[in-house]
């Protein structure tokens, strides 16, 4: 059990999570909300962003959704763009 924060009671949270998982949520929830790995690197002081990417990949499917997503609407809209530019030629 990790030592508790000054003034936090012995069941609380801040008694019962350990600095290490702490560090890890951390870490994993920026990653899964767009910072970018160079920044993360830099808070968690990893010698280099292959490091942390190896450690923190887990975070990423989401992201890699909204990526596709986005690719799928440029793609729509530049579909869109080629149909309205064959109806006015």
């Amino acid at each position: 059990m990790g030592a508790c924060a000054p003034g936090a009671s012995a069941g609380s949270v801040a008694c019962r999570i350990k600095f290490h998982e702490l560090r890890h949520t951390q870490a994993s929830q920026l990653i899964a909300n767009g910072v970018d790995i160079k920044t993360v690197q830099g808070r968690l002081g990893h010698a280099s962003a292959t490091l942390t990417m190896n450690q923190y990949a887990h975070a990423l499917p989401e992201n890699d959704r909204k990526a596709a997503e986005l690719i799928g609407t440029l793609f729509s809209l530049g579909q869109e763009t080629d149909e309205a530019l064959q109806l006015t030629a």
